[in-house]
C-alpha cells in the first residue's frame, strides 16, 4: 500500500468537510434568515461578482453583468471559465444558463432563491425543501 495517495485523499477529504456541513434551508430560516424578493436579488446581484462554494465541493465566481451576461470560472477537480446568460423572474428565481469554455463544453443551468441572514447571503436551489443545503455566497463589487 502506497501512504502518498492515502495520506493525499485523507487531506483532501479532511480539508473540504466544512463545505459538506452547510446549515439547511429550514436551519437558515430557524436562525433568522429570510428570502430575498426579486427587487432585493436585483440590488445585490447585477453589477457584482458572485463567489462560494458549489454543491459539488467545489468553489465557482460569476461576475453578473448588467446586459444579461455572466462570466467566470468554477473549480473543482478541474477548473474552466464560463460564460452565459443570466435573468431573474418575477417570483425572484436567479436562474443562469452557463456554457464552459473548452474542447468539451458542457452546459450548466440552474435556478436558486438568494437569502440573507445578518450580512450574510446564501444560495438555494429554487425547487428546495426544508433539508435543501444552502451554499454561502460573497458579494463584491
Amino acid at each position: 500500500m502506497r501512504i502518498a495517495p492515502v495520506l493525499s485523499l485523507t487531506v483532501l477529504l479532511l480539508g473540504s468537510q466544512p463545505v459538506l456541513a452547510q446549515a439547511t434551508l429550514g436551519e437558515l430560516l430557524e436562525q433568522g434568515g429570510k428570502r430575498l424578493d426579486k427587487a432585493e436579488v436585483q440590488a445585490l446581484l447585477v453589477g457584482a461578482t458572485l463567489s462560494g462554494p458549489t454543491t459539488m465541493g467545489g468553489d465557482v465566481r460569476l461576475e453578473v453583468k448588467a446586459d444579461g451576461s455572466v462570466s467566470g470560472n468554477i473549480r473543482g477537480v478541474r477548473s474552466y471559465g464560463v460564460m452565459g446568460t443570466w435573468k431573474l423572474e418575477d417570483d425572484a428565481r436567479f436562474c443562469t444558463d452557463l456554457n464552459s469554455v473548452g474542447a468539451r463544453p458542457t452546459q450548466l443551468s440552474s435556478c436558486n432563491h438568494y437569502y440573507r441572514r445578518g450580512n450574510d447571503y446564501f444560495a438555494a436551489d429554487a425547487a428546495s425543501t426544508p433539508d435543501t443545503q444552502v451554499r454561502p455566497r460573497q458579494v463584491s463589487r
